[in-house]
């Protein structure tokens, strides 16, 4: 399956223009439903938009967080995920040197997620 707009801006570092994507209105992505299925979706080494922000988010910045969140909520399940290679997202996060807030969002549960609010997710960088 190809990868979606998300992944591919995921896999570019590009936050801005996920965060641009997901947020504004006159984006084709800024319907609700469209979005979870694109946080549903799979590339062809079935990875997430999750996958790729685990492997991209070595620096943080207040975007990227945002991204996080919004990313976790439409896909809650997304956490505990694994791609082709049997990894989740938390587990590229170790080897690619993620962020603190980044690794703190994705080893979050699904149960966890859903007991958050966004705000509480943002804050707390995912602390648990």
């Amino acid at each position: 399956m190809p990868a979606n707009t998300h992944h591919k801006l995921m896999k570019k570092r590009d936050w801005p223009a996920v965060h641009g994507v997901i947020f504004h209105p006159e984006s084709p992505d800024s319907d609700d439903d469209l979005l979870m299925r694109k946080y549903k979706e799979r590339d062809e080494h079935g990875r997430l938009p999750h996958h790729w922000m685990a492997a991209k988010s070595q620096t943080h910045t207040h975007t990227l967080a945002k991204v996080g969140v919004v990313s976790i909520r439409l896909n809650e399940e997304a956490l505990t995920t694994r791609d082709n290679k049997g990894e989740t997202p938390i587990d590229i996060t170790s080897r690619s040197g993620a962020c603190a807030e980044i690794i703190g969002l994705l080893s979050l549960t699904p149960e966890e997620a859903r007991s958050l609010d966004e705000e509480e997710m943002f804050r707390g960088g995912g602390e648990h």
